[in-house]
């Protein structure tokens, strides 16, 4: 049946008060749905967000904590590059910032870089940082060739 057919009068064979009773539910129910409608959207309006983004205007990325692990001695070396005056400045030694140790419990040998806290990513300061890992044993089959590099960031840990 067409909405047109509803609203378009009583046929012979339909009885007056079924006429009215057809329109009378035709206006509730839009009513209803109009109603409804208007409820949705004042509380659309009103809720508050559920998850509140924030932009914060960051001056650099602080460089992350390197770790890794193996089972061959490893040794790393280190320098930092910065930027000054839109030139690359010399490179910096940042040998202070590695650690070595040997892990018994698990067999490896543990190599972490972990910058100091005002070593930053930003367009006028650090720009890129160079870390060779050298391994300082000769290769066997005995001991199978394993590595693990864990990157964390430093804000974290």
């Amino acid at each position: 049946m067409r909405l047109t057919n509803l609203l378009g009068g009583n046929r012979r064979s339909e009885p007056k008060y079924l006429l009215g009773l057809k329109i009378f539910t035709m206006i509730v129910l839009i009513s209803g749905l109009t109603g409804y409608l208007a409820v949705l959207i004042v509380d659309v309006n009103q809720d508050a967000p559920i998850i509140i983004t924030s932009y914060v205007n960051v001056d650099g990325v602080r460089a992350p904590n390197l770790h890794f692990g193996g089972v061959y001695n490893s040794s790393i070396s280190c320098q930092e590059v910065h930027m000054v005056n839109d030139m690359l400045a010399p490179p910096v030694d940042c040998l202070e910032d590695t650690k070595l140790y040997y892990d018994e419990k698990i067999n490896h040998y543990i190599t972490s870089y972990q910058p100091i806290k005002n070593v930053f990513f930003s367009k006028k300061s650090l720009y890129y940082v160079t870390l060779k890992l050298v391994i300082n044993e000769e290769f066997t089959l005995e001991k199978p060739w394993d590595m693990t590099l864990m990157a964390y960031d430093p804000g974290i840990l």
